[in-house]
């Protein structure tokens, strides 16, 4: 008998597995994690801090008038395109403009402590090809080579001459080979974040202060610009590289 029940109770589990099985709520498969792609164009805004070191010899003598770095904020905008050629690397181009407070006076110029020089960086603006490597999908580290256009204003302010004057503001527009290196991390598929520091190589080039009564004074101006930005993009998602690089 006991035999029979215990037959009979496994008839009936065999029975209704199927149907109990059917009725069973499924878990529903996972959602496909999101995929990460840099391709497309973008525009952002950036800020940070830069400073300008400059180094003026006397164009006669040949004497240090001035060894000098001056500092202050940059805020400014970018746009360029990015193309991810694989799951390693990103290539891309991007043009900047920025506006910037990097300023300073020298105060003692050779035999008068009183004379000075003011210099003021106004703007600057970069036109720059990148190449990224993703240690991860969402996180890049870059570096970029290019040119960099740099506008000065400098002014020379003799306190000895009598009675005491200043030459007009100089305006000089500089340019020069930039290199930079970088971190970019993708927040969202269409937001991406980076920090970036860059330094330009702006040469030497001769300036001539004109004082009103007092002639003139001729320098040899040897500069340099370095920045430090942080960064915030909005991408379109939109790939002008992806013919060349043979994506559709």
């Amino acid at each position: 008998m006991k035999k029979l029940f215990v037959a009979g109770v496994a008839a009936a589990v065999l029975y209704a597995a199927p149907s109990f099985a059917a009725d069973m709520p499924v878990k529903a498969p996972g959602a496909p994690a999101p995929v990460v792609n840099w391709s497309g164009c973008y525009i952002g805004g950036n800020a940070g801090g830069g400073w300008k070191h400059v180094k003026d010899n006397d164009a006669v003598t040949s004497v240090i008038l001035l060894d000098q770095t001056f500092d202050g904020w940059i805020a400014g905008g970018q746009i360029g395109c990015d193309s991810q050629l694989n799951n390693s690397w990103v290539v891309g181009v991007r043009g900047m403009w920025d506006a910037a407070g990097v300023k300073g006076t020298k105060v003692g110029i050779l035999n008068a402590p009183t004379d000075s020089i003011d210099v003021s960086a106004t703007q600057f603006a970069t036109l720059t090809a990148k190449a990224g490597y993703l240690i991860n999908p969402t996180l890049q580290i870059y570096g970029q080579v290019g040119y960099a256009w740099v506008s000065e204003k400098t002014t020379y302010n003799c306190a000895v001459c009598g009675p005491p004057q200043s030459s007009a503001p100089l305006q000089d527009n500089r340019s020069g080979f930039d290199a930079g290196i970088g971190i970019d991390w993708m927040l969202h598929r269409n937001w991406d974040l980076f920090i970036e520091y860059d330094h330009v190589w702006l040469g030497t080039r001769q300036l001539v202060y004109v004082l009103p009564t007092a002639g003139t004074v001729a320098v040899n101006a040897k500069e340099s610009f370095d920045k430090v930005m942080v960064g915030l993009n909005y991408r379109f998602g939109i790939d002008p590289f992806g013919p060349i690089f043979g994506k559709h």
